[in-house]
């Protein structure tokens, strides 16, 4: 007695025809229906919507390689890092590490700043990207009390990047600027909806990463203060006004409100 398989379920199915697209493996079941240009052509526009993703979030990356490199690097991540979500603006936060982590076609060995440069690209679209807030006035007054009891809520735009390489020169728009190695931190923050970026010196940048990691005032001043001994203390005082002027700060919370 001869019995038929019973049909592949459709999850089945689409895993299966996703695996010959990013595989490139035609015989499995779920792809051995489709023609071979059907096939193709889902590749295609994959390939075209991971170049235009990959595209919005590395701006610099794109200017600097030129779109033919830029394009060959996207689908070797593509064939590394498959989308496994349907929306594109989620698409490509592991290029940096990737191109760090793999060298491909020996880019990074060739361009040293790229990985900073990417990371930098990245960190600008997420900064633009994130949710809006605004300062809570009446939270103010709080500044008056113990500074041991006291925590920062930063604007959600607000991150640090640690780089090896000065590639804010390039992001500045200087076509004859080559990144050279020079370990900075990046403050980035948003203004008016577009990302600014800027080098802050070691104390300011342990004092902004201690608050953004939940100390208090107190024990972020201390522990900036550990950095870089040679340099002035850092003066919290000095920073608060322009930080607010800027919109870093959100809101001031004692220790019981984060519990």
């Amino acid at each position: 007695m001869i019995t038929s398989s019973p049909p592949p379920s459709e999850a089945q199915a689409q895993n299966d025809f996703l695996s010959a697209l990013f595989r490139r493996n035609p015989t499995i079941a779920g792809a051995r229906a489709l023609h071979s240009n059907s096939l193709q052509a889902y590749r295609g526009n994959l390939a075209a919507s991971v170049e235009r993703a990959l595209a919005a979030m590395y701006p610099s990356v794109l200017r600097w390689l030129g779109v033919d490199d830029f394009d060959a690097l996207a689908q070797l991540h593509l064939t590394a890092h498959p989308p496994q979500r349907g929306d594109w603006a989620q698409y490509g936060h592991r290029f940096s590490n990737w191109l760090q982590d793999t060298n491909p076609g020996g880019v990074v060995t060739a361009l040293p700043f790229l990985p900073d440069l990417a990371a930098l690209d990245s960190a600008k679209y997420r900064c633009e990207a994130a949710a809006d807030a605004s300062l809570e006035a009446s939270s103010l007054p709080l500044l008056a009390s113990d500074a041991g009891q006291l925590q920062l809520v930063f604007h959600p735009a607000v991150a640090l990047l640690s780089v090896e390489f000065s590639v804010l020169d390039v992001l500045s728009g200087d076509a004859n600027a080559t990144p050279h190695r020079e370990p900075n931190t990046l403050l980035l923050h948003r203004s008016h909806w577009r990302a600014h970026v800027s080098v802050i010196p070691p104390r300011e940048a342990a004092f902004v990463r201690f608050c953004l990691d939940g100390a208090t005032i107190q024990i972020a001043v201390q522990q900036a203060n550990r950095v870089n001994v040679l340099a002035p203390a850092f003066d919290f005082e000095a920073w608060l006004l322009p930080a607010l002027q800027a919109g870093l700060i959100v809101r001031i919370i004692t220790v019981s409100e984060s519990i």
